[in-house]
This record gives C-alpha cells, sequence and structure tokens, in this order.
C-alpha cells in the first residue's frame, strides 16, 4: 500500500503569513473607522448650540398709518404751552420808572401833562425845573400861585411868569378854545420863554398876495464918446 504524499512543510508556511497579514491589515483599517467615526459624533456632542436670535433686538416693523390716522391726531385737542410770566420793569440805576401823570380836567388841554414818576428833592420852588412848585420838599405840579416862586403864576399845573401869561383856564379863551402852553426853555427853572395862550392863536393868517418886484431898468454903464476914443488912441504914450 502506497503512502499519501504530504506537501513540504516549508511551501505552507510563507501562503499563511500572507493571509495573517492581510487579515491584521483589514482589522486595524476597521477599527481606525470605527474609531474616527466614534471621534465625530462625539464632537457633534460638544458642539455649541447655533445662537437664536433675541426677540428683543429685532427691530419692529414699521407701521405705516392710513391718512385717516393723522386725521385724527390733527383732530385732536392740543395741550397749550405754559404761560411765560413777563417780568415787570424794575427800577434802578438807569432804569426810568413808568410814567404816572398828574389828572387834569378833562375838559382843559391835555398837553404837557406832568409826571409824578419824575419828583427830585427841593427846599423853595425857585430849586425846581419844568416849571414846578416844591411842595413838601419835593417838586410837584403846581395848584396855585403862593405854591410857585416870587413873580410866577399857577397855569395849567405849571409855574409861569405872570408877565407871560395870557390866559389860566378855557374859560378865558373866547369861542371855546382852549388855554395851551408853549415849550419849556433852557433856563434852569425851564420857564423864562414859557408862556399861556389861547388855541385860536394858533390859526395862520390870511395874508394878500403881493407880486414880487421886478426891476426892468437896464444896467448903466459908463458912455464913451468916439471923438475922445479917438483922441486917446493917438496920443503917444508917455515914457
Amino acid at each position: 500500500m502506497k503512502k499519501p504524499i504530504r506537501p513540504p512543510v516549508g511551501r505552507v508556511k510563507p501562503a499563511g503569513r500572507r493571509i495573517g497579514a492581510g487579515l491584521l491589515s483589514a482589522s486595524i483599517i476597521v477599527i481606525t473607522g470605527l474609531l474616527i467615526g466614534w471621534q465625530a459624533s462625539r464632537l457633534r456632542a460638544e458642539a455649541p448650540a447655533p445662537a437664536t436670535p433675541d426677540k428683543a433686538a429685532v427691530p419692529a416693523p414699521h407701521l405705516v398709518t392710513a391718512p385717516e390716522e393723522h386725521a385724527e391726531e390733527a383732530a385732536a385737542p392740543q395741550t397749550p404751552p405754559p404761560a411765560v410770566e413777563r417780568a415787570e420793569p424794575m427800577a434802578g440805576p438807569g432804569v426810568e420808572p413808568a410814567p404816572t401823570y398828574f389828572p387834569r380836567d378833562p375838559q382843559e388841554w391835555q398837553g404837557m401833562l406832568v409826571n409824578l414818576a419824575i419828583h427830585p428833592a427841593c427846599a423853595q420852588s425857585s430849586d425846581c425845573g419844568l416849571a414846578r412848585a416844591c411842595r413838601d420838599q419835593v417838586c410837584a405840579p403846581c395848584r396855585s400861585d403862593p405854591e410857585c416862586a416870587p413873580g410866577e403864576s399857577c397855569v395849567l399845573d405849571h409855574c409861569l411868569i405872570t408877565a407871560r401869561v395870557r390866559c389860566r383856564t378855557r374859560r378865558d379863551c373866547p369861542g371855546g378854545e382852549q388855554c395851551m402852553l408853549n415849550e419849556f426853555s433852557s433856563d434852569p427853572r425851564n420857564n423864562a420863554e414859557m408862556e399861556s395862550f389861547c388855541s385860536g392863536a394858533l390859526k395862520p393868517r390870511k395874508q394878500e398876495w403881493k407880486a414880487p418886484e421886478v426891476d426892468d431898468r437896464a444896467p448903466v454903464h459908463p458912455s464913451v464918446q468916439a471923438e475922445e476914443l479917438l483922441k486917446q488912441l493917438k496920443q503917444p504914450d508917455p515914457q
């Protein structure tokens, strides 16, 4: 009986090594792929969630109102602004007080009323200007002749030189005319040229028209006779 033939052992060993090496490489590749997949899933799990926009930070859309709404707003009552009180003028250096005039009979002339806000001190009437009288040591409008300086008369609240008084009241003027005063003068009492008169004196007077005189005479020139002129020309010049 014949024995089976066995292949030589040395030839079988290299083929087994190649198969083992291929299995090992495949195992390494599979394990590496699993590790990579596990690492990627881990990174995705640890990554922070994307931030969601804040509702409060999103600007509200601009609303376009209808013309009717604007009309209603315009028709709504508006609250008036607070009133600003005007400050009253204060007296002080360089600030004139508000004028307060001495009352006069409304039937009399109402010009040149006396301003009581101006009242300088005085000792006697001759110390006062603006034709005033000294009353209670203050320059004030006169009420009678004794309150004025000597030689003066009280006319329409002013002290006038008696010689310049033409009227005192409207009763002294004819035809419903009024008694008036002219302007102040530049003297210390301001009444040296002040006088009273009836308003009729202001009416312009009618004047007759006269033709201007025209001098139609010819101008007079010295006449020289022709003979005398010839004689003078013929005379020799004196040397």
